[in-house]
């Protein structure tokens, strides 16, 4: 183990129902080679062996704090964290994924007290074999909020692969939204990047992502799906346009909204639901047209059905 260093990481680990995995997860963490970090499990009412494997953990290890809630879902879980936390940095990770050992001697390297925000690479892992990778190509450092959002514009970021300064979220109000279901993480990573000052983009990959058969990544599109992709969109508008810079998310609000209308065309919908996320869409149109202005939304706003005809045709879906 590493010397004893200043800076103290907050790790966040919501569990619920995750026991065939949560074990490799935890030893990642335990086991790092930096120790300065207290770990924040969050039991969000699991009914398998989740609390019981927590428990045993939090025995053999006094940096461990273990919360329990009844489920309340992934956000709320987070957010009790964020409450509990008392370290300088935030990380959040997924109980069913896992790090490498060196994750936090490595990035606390980095950390000073200019620096927001450090992004790191991740490999997505399925049945034990590494099938993608996503990190930079070498280390960026940027220091201004409006060019990174615009680099970040083709790339996904989520909260398990950034490490967080504890005093940008607080000082800014940023939670996880605890009424949406999916995407809730990309709306809290993009309040964390158009407030943050100095931001690092580490070219090394730390996070593994395990894709099983319950990720969400493979859950089929449901209606809640498609109406938290356009809640996601309204809200960063607004967010945005708080900060008086949603001329530069315009185009990241219009390329989301196109997923928007892909995960339609994705979904199994009756006419007469079609009906209600057409009627979704009108209030939501109307609401920010002036942000959303591409030809697709501007012909959804009369009728969704030929942008997803469309949209079927192209890309052959």
């Amino acid at each position: 183990m590493c010397k004893m260093n200043k800076v103290k990481i907050s790790v966040i680990i919501p569990v619920y129902n995750i026991e065939d995995y949560l074990e490799k997860c935890l030893e990642s963490i335990v086991n790092q080679t930096y120790s300065n970090i207290e770990i924040i499990i969050v039991n969000d009412g699991s009914t398998d062996n989740s609390l019981k494997i927590c428990e045993e953990y939090k025995s053999k290890d006094t940096r461990i704090t273990l919360l329990t809630q009844e489920n309340k879902g992934v956000s709320s879980a987070r957010n009790w964290g964020i409450d509990n936390a008392t370290g300088s940095w935030i990380h959040f990770v997924d109980a069913d994924d896992f790090l490498d050992l060196n994750t936090y001697e490595d990035l606390t390297k980095l950390t000073d007290n200019e620096i927001d925000v450090i992004q790191f690479g991740v490999r997505a892992i399925k049945n034990n074999i590494v099938f993608k990778e996503k990190h930079y190509q070498k280390l960026l450092k940027i220091n201004d909020s409006k060019e990174l959002l615009k680099i970040l514009r083709h790339i996904t970021s989520y909260s398990c692969n950034n490490l967080i300064k504890f005093n940008l979220i607080k000082k800014n109000s940023i939670n996880f939204a605890e009424d949406m279901k999916y995407n809730e993480d990309i709306l809290f990573m993009y309040q964390v990047f158009i407030n943050a000052q100095k931001i690092i983009l580490n070219d090394k990959i730390y996070y593994n992502q395990v894709i099983s058969a319950d990720s969400a990544s493979r859950s089929p599109i449901s209606r809640t799906l498609i109406d938290n992709r356009l809640t996601l969109i309204d809200r960063l508008i607004g967010y945005s346009k708080g900060k008086n810079i949603s001329n530069i998310l315009k185009k990241d609000s219009n390329i989301l909204l196109k997923g928007y209308f892909v995960s339609i065309l994705q979904y199994r919908y009756a006419l007469k639901e079609l009906c209600n996320i057409q009627k979704c869409y009108k209030i939501f149109y109307k609401k920010n047209k002036d942000v959303i202005d591409s030809l697709f939304a501007k012909i959804a706003y009369i009728s969704i059905i030929p942008v997803i005809i469309f949209i079927k045709i192209k890309h052959k879906i």
